[in-house]
């Protein structure tokens, strides 16, 4: 059964096309014109799947679950939006993730891709999140980097130290991180300009004195969280934490992303490897706790970026 929808106003109807996966929304406008996507899935994750415009301009993230099925496996009942349809937390978080975008860009915008996200039913009516942005041509992703800096062009270089700089001030002036840690989420277009490419994922990093829940923060329980974190991460040690260490999708985005900046500051010669902890914009996210609680996470995950 599809799911309602109690606006006055309704998008035109089509009939399901069954070239295209029932996910697809019914229709979709972008510069000004009906917007048509290849049915070939040129990438994706656990939540969304990508599709490329027929035009090559754009692409379309189609999520997995509609607004119903994510209310139920978050399990809550979901918030009204102002026309009465259900959307779920998961999709809320979103929409707030593009609000800190906003302010993101006035830093790193020169390198970042824009994203639109909208409400829309699917070929079936049920409604989904999903989300617009311009298609980028990746010529390097930015995990080979370590390895093939001697491929860059110093134009190239002088462009992802500026980035860096950038995203530096971001952090420093407002504690916000875009991921730059998902696979391919940073790469070289095929014009030799650095690019964030998923910007549904900015999270505000926690201060140490704020990682552990109030609850926790006594000296004397240190113990028991580097045990919850060496022995016990996924069922005790998210409930010792301060819920904005963990992304949407459950992962400490936020402190993997600050890692990889590092990473990147070092490998483009723009910090001593042995100082930079010690750094203004990275010691108020750096201790021995922490150290450990990303250790058994990543151990946990069998992950370490």
């Amino acid at each position: 059964m599809s799911e309602t929808h109690s606006s006055q106003v309704k998008p035109p109807s089509f009939p399901v096309n069954q070239e295209f996966p029932k996910e697809f929304p019914s229709w979709w406008e972008a510069d000004g014109k009906i917007k048509t996507f290849s049915p070939r899935r040129i990438g994706g994750g656990s939540r969304m799947e990508i599709y490329k415009s027929t035009d090559g301009k754009h692409v379309l993230r189609v999520p997995i679950y509609t607004e119903r099925r994510l209310i139920e496996r978050t399990g809550g009942s979901g918030i009204l939006a102002s026309d009465g349809d259900p959307t779920s937390e998961i999709s809320l978080d979103t929409i707030r993730d593009i609000s800190h975008y906003e302010t993101a860009k006035n830093y790193v915008g020169r390198n970042t891709v824009g994203v639109l996200p909208m409400y829309f039913p699917d070929q079936l009516g049920n409604w989904r999140t999903y989300s617009l942005q311009r298609f980028v041509q990746k010529t390097m992703d930015f995990g080979d980097l370590w390895y093939m800096q001697d491929k860059l062009s110093e134009t190239e270089k002088k462009r992802i130290r500026r980035m860096i700089e950038d995203i530096r001030e971001l952090v420093t002036e407002t504690g916000l991180i875009l991921d730059l840690c998902g696979p391919g989420n940073v790469a070289l277009d095929d014009k030799g300009f650095p690019r964030i490419i998923d910007v549904n994922m900015i999270q505000s990093l926690v201060p140490n004195e704020e990682l552990l829940l109030p609850e926790f923060r006594d000296p004397s329980l240190e113990h028991d969280v580097i045990m919850a974190a060496r022995t016990q991460t996924d069922r005790v040690l998210p409930t010792m934490l301060n819920r904005a260490f963990y992304s949407l999708n459950g992962y400490p985005i936020g402190d993997w992303s600050l890692d990889r900046l590092k990473r990147l500051e070092v490998n483009f010669g723009m910090k001593d490897p042995k100082e930079i902890d010690r750094d203004e914009v990275y010691s108020k996210y750096t201790c021995s706790l922490r150290d450990e609680i990303m250790n058994g996470i990543n151990n946990s995950m069998h992950f370490s970026v």
